[in-house]
């Protein structure tokens, strides 16, 4: 495995300036709309159905494939992009116990899907709240607790 630290320090920049851009856009649509309320005023015609990854300002091809990063690595990315998702009020709930490797690759993987937004918080949720399709395998217990019922 290389080192590619100095592309993830160039990569964690381009996500503190997507971040930054995010914020300098929604204020401006703002503006333009003479709103100084949240996005739960927004008008079901203003919905927005893109890629995950035009709307985080970050290609997939930025983001290294998590076979490529260290433990450590992964950590440190997952939680800086998770931060940029949140500042478009994208979520994802992840198990606890679940190693940022897993919720890296997750990511990762359904950052070219699309996502719409509908003026509030859109959840991510990667769990078909099925035992044999559980994403987070040991790490879950949603499933086990539904089939028990």
């Amino acid at each position: 495995m290389q080192d590619i630290s100095k592309y993830i320090n160039q990569l964690v920049e381009d996500i503190q300036r997507a971040k930054v851009n995010n914020g300098s856009a929604i204020l401006a649509s703002y503006s333009i709309m003479g709103k100084e309320s949240d996005f739960d005023d927004l008008p079901s015609s203003s919905h927005v159905t893109k890629p995950l990854s035009k709307i985080a300002g970050i290609e997939k091809d930025q983001l290294p494939p998590h076979s490529e990063l260290t433990d450590q690595q992964a950590e440190f990315l997952i939680d800086q992009i998770m931060e940029l998702l949140a500042s478009h009020r994208i979520f994802s709930d992840f198990p606890n116990l679940l190693p940022a490797q897993k919720r890296y690759k997750l990511i990762y993987e359904y950052w070219d899907n699309d996502v719409t937004l509908k003026g509030k918080d859109h959840h991510i949720d990667f769990c078909h709240y099925s035992l044999e399709n559980c994403p987070y395998q040991c790490y879950c217990t949603i499933c086990d607790e539904l089939n028990d019922d």
